[in-house]
């Protein structure tokens, strides 16, 4: 998970995520799934404005169903349409919403339990990837709405809809990957010849993973957050 490097931002934090180490990811935050969120003030790097976005998260989900990976809210309220862009934990399915569009995952599972959940909007299409392959997309068409509220994890504006279990990785980019970009996000965490594992690191601008042909990398929190994970 991410430059809330050592708990030096605390105080983006609402209740206790608590920092766990995965022999295969790292690092990453677990959540209880009633009292733990992170806020992350608003930024121009959260400012996606034209029409095409790409959303990822790395997820280990608990028990709980219905909840928020995280997402840029629509208003202050929890109001229709709730989100200007967000991953979303469904029963055993994933959600993206941009705007007022949404498209959900079909059923999926994971032998270990972790989950690559990947969407995207191109302008044409919204579409929702899990662990590397697509699971479900819908026509769609205008500019991703910018929003001003701060950034929610693990929950949405009014605090419910809390994630339950480990959130590992949040990414958000300003255009639309293509089908190969997603499986080799798949591919550079399932495969040790190609990744080394991010340690608490969300505002790096030069990652250690090998997706050095995917450019115009949009870092959610790169301007809210530095690496020694300050203001």
């Amino acid at each position: 998970m991410s430059g809330l490097a050592n708990g030096n931002l605390s105080n983006a934090f609402t209740g206790s995520p608590t920092w766990v180490s995965d022999p295969l990811m790292g690092w990453g935050l677990d959540f209880d799934g009633s009292n733990d969120a992170i806020v992350i003030p608003d930024s121009p790097s959260m400012a996606i404005d034209g029409d095409q976005i790409t959303l990822v998260a790395w997820v280990k989900p608990g028990s709980g169903v219905n909840r928020t990976i995280f997402g840029k809210p629509h208003a202050a309220t929890h109001v229709n349409p709730y989100f200007k862009y967000s991953l979303f934990q469904a029963t055993s399915r994933y959600q993206i919403r941009v705007s007022s569009a949404t498209t959900n995952s079909s059923i999926v599972s994971s032998p270990d339990g972790r989950f690559l959940v990947v969407g995207t909007y191109d302008g044409a299409n919204l579409r929702i990837y899990v662990n590397g392959y697509d699971k479900g997309s819908q026509g769609k068409t205008g500019n991703v709405a910018v929003s001003t509220i701060d950034l929610h994890i693990g929950e949405n504006v009014a605090g419910a809809e809390r994630f339950d279990g480990i959130i590992y990785e949040v990414r958000v980019y300003d255009r639309a990957f293509s089908p190969a970009e997603v499986l080799q996000l798949w591919d550079a965490i399932t495969r040790w010849d190609i990744y080394l594992p991010i340690q608490r690191a969300w505002a790096v601008k030069a990652p250690a993973v090998a997706v050095a042909s995917i450019p115009n990398r949009v870092y959610a929190v790169e301007q809210a957050i530095n690496r020694s994970g300050t203001y």
